[in-house]
Formats: structure tokens, sequence, C-alpha cells
């Protein structure tokens, strides 16, 4: 009976051996389909994104164009705009950089560094009191 018992055992051995040997397989065969599909994957992927990368060169190129043209186009206020503009940001006293730079943006849309719209208070300040001083003393 014990024979009975081991040869049954090895048969199941080998028939589990066989089973594995099938799973293996199919695994390895499951395995290279997927690196194929995966290595398609990227290709297509690696095409798109070249796609997208010169449909953006061209956005740029063309938004370069657009501003180039828009900076041709539009002429900067000159010193006597931002003149105009200093005088008009008077509100009962001189108006402080930050004023000053306040009407900039509202009626230009610009925005100037600090250091130069204090130099520009500074300028217009001393050019509307020395206009003041003409017209008081005419």
């Amino acid at each position: 009976m014990s024979g009975l018992i081991l040869k049954r055992a090895w048969e199941l051995l080998e028939e589990a051996r066989a089973e594995a040997g099938q799973i293996i397989a199919g695994a390895e065969e499951v395995k290279a389909e997927s690196i194929l599909e995966a290595k398609r994957a990227v290709k297509v992927v690696r095409r798109e994104l070249e796609v997208l990368v010169r449909r953006s060169e061209d956005l740029d190129a063309k938004i370069e164009r657009v501003a180039g043209r828009a900076c041709q186009e539009e002429p900067q206020p000159s010193e006597e705009d931002y003149y105009q503009a200093f005088k008009q940001s008077i509100n009962g006293s001189l108006p402080t950089p930050r004023e000053f730079g306040d009407s900039l943006r509202a009626l230009y849309g610009i925005s100037l560094p600090d250091e130069e719209t204090k130099r520009m208070v500074s300028h217009f300040s001393n050019r509307f009191n020395a206009e003041l001083e003409v017209d008081h003393i005419a």
C-alpha cells in the first residue's frame, strides 16, 4: 500500500511540475506581450509628445510675433503723459509714489519699478511747484 501511495505522490508531483511549467510558460508569454504593448504605447506617446512640442513651439513663435507687433504698435507714454498722470493724482497734496503708480496703472496699464516711480514723483513735484511759482508771479 505504501508503494501505491508513493507512486500516487510521484504522479501528483509530476502533474504539479507539468502544470507549473505551463503556468510559467503562460506567464512568460503574457510578460513578452506586455513588454511589446508597453513599447508600442511608449512610441505612440513619444510621437504625440513630439507633435505637442512642435505645436507649443509654433504657438510660442506666434505669441512672440504678436507681442513684437503690439510693442511696436503701442507707443510708450511720453514724459508729458506721465506728468499729466502725476497732476491727475494730486488730491489735496502731492501724490506719494504709490498713488502715482496707481494712477499710471489706471491710465496706461503699466507698472514702473519703485525707484523709477520715486524718481518721477520727485522730478514732477519740483516741476509742479515751479509752475505754481511762475503762475503766482505772473
